[in-house]
């Protein structure tokens, strides 16, 4: 069994602790790991309902939305960029027809949109898409692009993603978690009751939001 070689780290500066806790706020890392240990969940003791949460978390990670993935942010825009301009052509007065009305908050509203329009800003953003290895990290930089070309599609898009990931992300880390206690470390104390209560209370705001 693969879990056998895992130890515990101590928390504090070590690099390997510090980079298992930045994985575990990212949604694709929780979703392999619980969707690999799924099955070393015995119906021993309350094994079975843990088991059965582990299962509803993997399949409503699996359709949750990732805003911040290169094909989401490329549909987001290519909808846009197919019904409309996104730039103000020669001679013309009132290029308010040339930008969708989610745009009219922009700067650029009107003119010319940098995003869609200008190559070098293009560029940019598929830099971002290439070049990103996290998703959290990806964020972090679409955030500053879309602040730095007053994009309120690209902000809205993020910020709606970002509400919507967040109890799915602590839900997640909370029954892997319980799923560690009773694989790794055969604990069935109330470590894992405490965490699967958690992961319920994640649950409850998640479907709360929707």
């Amino acid at each position: 069994m693969r879990f056998e070689s895992k130890i515990r780290t101590q928390a504090g500066s070590n690099p390997e602790h510090d980079q298992r806790v930045a994985q575990r706020q990212q949604l694709p890392h929780l979703l392999a790991e619980l969707t690999d240990m799924r099955a070393d969940i015995t119906d021993k003791d309350g094994g079975e309902a843990l088991r059965a949460k582990v299962t509803n978390w993997i399949l409503r990670a699996q359709k949750a939305p990732s805003s911040n993935s290169a094909d989401q942010i490329s549909n987001v825009l290519a909808s846009i960029r197919k019904e409309h301009a996104m730039y103000r052509k020669p001679r013309e007065t009132d290029a308010s027809a040339a930008f969708p009305d989610e745009c009219k908050d922009c700067e650029h509203y009107g003119i010319a949109c940098p995003v869609l329009t200008d190559n070098d800003q293009i560029k940019r953003r598929q830099q971002i898409l290439d070049s990103t290895s996290t998703s959290n990290e990806r964020r972090h930089k679409l955030q500053e692009y879309a602040i730095d070309n007053s994009c309120v599609v690209l902000q809205r898009e993020l910020s709606e993603t970002k509400s919507q990931l967040e109890p799915l992300i602590n839900e997640g880390r909370q029954l892997l978690m319980a799923v560690e206690e009773r694989v790794l470390y055969r604990n069935d104390s109330e470590t894992v009751s405490r965490a699967l209560a958690n992961a319920d209370v994640g649950l409850e705001e998640a479907i709360n939001g929707q």
